[in-house]
């Protein structure tokens, strides 16, 4: 994946957290293979891939605005 492409994702969650990526529908990739290496480079979670759409998850440093229930 290109640089700035994950330079981005990695700004965007730290911001917001939670956000969801959308991939193109003629895209050659495979969604779920790109959002696995996606996660795996900006240290998120990957929390679900539906079609096209992937949901990343990352606790923010400086602005958390979501609580996770304690197990």
């Amino acid at each position: 994946m290109h640089p700035q492409f994950l330079e981005e994702i990695d700004r965007v969650l730290e911001k917001r957290e939670l956000i969801k990526v959308q991939f193109l529908q003629n895209t050659f990739e495979d969604p779920t293979e790109a959002s696995s290496d996606m996660s795996r480079q900006t240290n998120a979670e990957l929390v679900q891939v539906i079609g096209h759409t992937a949901v990343l998850y990352r606790p923010s440093k400086d602005h958390k605005r979501i609580d996770l229930p304690k197990k």
